[in-house]
């Protein structure tokens, strides 16, 4: 009986943390929609999520490894977190566009506990992509010295009718202009234009 109650706990904290990450995801979104024009909604919500992002990576891990290849892992670990079960798919590979040098993660989830059972006119997973660009940069910041720049838009999203939601994030040398970066990939950089966090 005992280990019945127990599985029914840990099933209950997954459903609970969905619900609340849904709900909370929703809440945020429908506030600032009605405080401001659609654009500005969008970068707010981005904008509290880059801040909660040093917060959750220091949650995370307290000695994160300061490999490239560990970003894969703590963003699988993170999602898990999240949504109580993996993403469906992460991949990453490094890049050259024209004269920028990059790596490109790409994390799916055709299960996504922020906009979960939700329609939406516009993508609606602005939150989590702002904390998986802050947790990156805090990374960055405390193992690199701020070597590397990241940015994180979501590129795909199952509220408006997309498979899956994606995340797409990139990061680049200290020294690449954010500018040449969204010149380079336009696409990525619809709804939040190209902007470094930092901090």
């Amino acid at each position: 009986m005992r280990d019945f109650f127990l599985r029914s706990s840990s099933k209950s904290k997954e459903v609970l943390r969905s619900i609340v990450a849904t709900k909370y995801n929703e809440i945020l979104m429908e506030s600032m929609l009605e405080l401001f024009s659609s654009n500005e909604a969008i970068q707010r919500v981005f904008e509290k999520g880059v801040q909660l992002g040093p917060e959750f990576l220091a949650e995370l891990t307290p000695r994160p490894d300061d490999e490239l290849g560990a970003i894969r892992d703590y963003a699988e670990l993170g999602w898990e977190l999240f949504a109580g079960h993996r993403p469906i798919a992460i991949s990453w590979e490094r890049k050259k566009l024209g004269d920028i040098r990059l790596w490109m993660y790409e994390i799916k989830d055709d299960d996504c506990p922020f906009c979960r059972n939700m329609t939406a006119p516009c993508k609606f997973c602005y939150l989590p992509a702002g904390i998986i660009q802050g947790a990156v940069q805090a990374w960055s910041n405390y193992l690199h010295n701020g070597s590397y720049k990241a940015i994180c838009r979501e590129t795909c999203c199952s509220a408006i009718g997309d498979p899956y939601c994606q995340w797409t994030l990139i990061l680049v040398q200290r020294l690449t202009a954010a500018e040449d970066l969204e010149s380079t990939l336009p696409d990525i950089f619809n709804e939040i234009p190209a902007s470094f966090s930092t901090f």
